[in-house]
């Protein structure tokens, strides 16, 4: 299945959204150098004729992002309007008005996120069954088009997607944030840990700088909850944290035996019933098995 995010950017690189008619190449050559604000201006009259209105509005200098909403009809849209007109329009329908699409505000210091002189909008789809915004960055070239910073999430459970955006390498650049659920070793709460990706050349990559103070502070958290759970015996808090460290541990490029280590250290000396010992064992044992 594809997470809530690729939904999204899927949708960028096919060019989805509500059916439309296909683009004639020489009216698309036509409308090459239009102004993005004029046209928002006009895109913005025309949807609010059939009940639309903006709700985020976000832009830069080549151009205006507008996320709508349909309230009688439960209806949420984007576009984005670049020199070429619109140059994405992701529509969702009345029946899926529980996950609405919309756009994040650009920050206080412009548009271009990653400092390669190209501006970028970051969309968003909120998804209520994990509780969760997945996030979406688009990029907007030097013609007008609008292509997807891509996200390589492999090996971070079912669905994964990018949570947030924020600088937690220190070099000015935004990472991405993804959640990793935990869904296979859930005992009622689901385990969570946030996983930054460097942002490259070719967009976001698990490679890149090793974010120790992202790590540390994740750990900090989790030790700190723990030390709570442990001193009112609460097992199952106690589990769940464990499973973090060790997924942290995971994350971060340290040995099976390191993220073992941290799952026992989290649960040594805890009254277990037999049900949850044997529970916890069987956790133990998939820790241990992933390579």
């Amino acid at each position: 299945m594809r997470t809530t995010a690729a939904l999204i950017v899927g949708c960028v690189a096919a060019g989805c959204g509500s059916a439309a008619p296909p683009v004639d190449p020489a009216v698309a050559f036509l409308r090459v150098g239009v102004d993005p604000h004029e046209e928002a201006r006009a895109v913005e009259a025309s949807l609010a004729e059939g009940g639309f209105r903006v709700r985020t509005r976000s832009e830069g200098a080549t151009f205006v992002a507008l996320g709508l909403e349909h309230e009688a009809r439960g209806e949420t849209a984007v576009r984005v309007l670049t020199r070429r007109g619109i140059g994405l329009a992701i529509d969702v329908p009345g029946e899926q008005s529980a996950q609405p699409v919309g756009v994040v505000m650009s920050g206080s210091d412009g548009a271009d996120l990653d400092g390669d002189g190209l501006e970028e909008v970051v969309l968003f789809r909120l998804d209520p069954v994990r509780e969760r915004r997945c996030l979406a960055v688009v990029r907007v070239s030097d013609e007008g088009f609008v292509v997807p910073v891509p996200a390589r999430l492999e090996g971070l459970g079912e669905q994964p997607c990018i949570e947030d955006l924020r600088d937690v390498g220190g070099d000015g650049r935004p990472e991405a944030l993804v959640g990793w659920r935990l869904d296979e070793l859930a005992r009622g709460v689901v385990p969570r840990v946030m996983v930054p990706f460097a942002w490259g050349g070719r967009g976001f990559s698990p490679e890149g700088r090793a974010f120790a103070a992202h790590w540390s502070s994740e750990r900090r958290s989790r030790e700190d909850a723990l030390r709570e759970a442990r001193s009112a015996r609460d097992v199952e808090a106690a589990y769940v944290l464990a499973v973090e460290l060790a997924a942290i541990e995971r994350a971060r490029g340290a040995p099976v035996r390191a993220q073992v280590l941290a799952f026992d250290d989290a649960l040594r000396g805890l009254v277990l019933t037999e049900a949850q010992a044997r529970a916890l064992a069987e956790a133990r044992e998939r820790i241990a098995s992933v390579p």
